[in-house]
């Protein structure tokens, strides 16, 4: 398994959600809107939901800025904007 990939990014979002195997919750909140999920539970829980429903999102959490580097090593133009 890949550090950083899709299993560890989905065990996050679990970690951070405190959902732990709860499918059918998550894919309830799947099906609402954003403004049903805050009358429901909340403001951030609808944020959190809508993170959690995007596939390209995950928590960048200290391995990953242990990796990362400068932007100016990465692509010079843009990072000099």
């Amino acid at each position: 398994m890949v550090e950083g990939g899709p299993d560890d990014q989905h065990e996050q979002r679990e970690r951070r959600d405190g959902a732990e195997g709860d499918v059918e919750e998550q894919d309830d909140l799947q099906m609402m809107s954003f403004d049903e999920i805050a009358a429901r539970q909340g403001e951030e829980a609808a944020i959190n939901a809508g993170i959690a429903a995007d596939p390209d999102s995950f928590e960048l959490d200290y391995d990953w800025f242990e990796r990362a580097g400068p932007a100016i090593e990465a692509d010079a133009v843009l990072a000099a904007g």
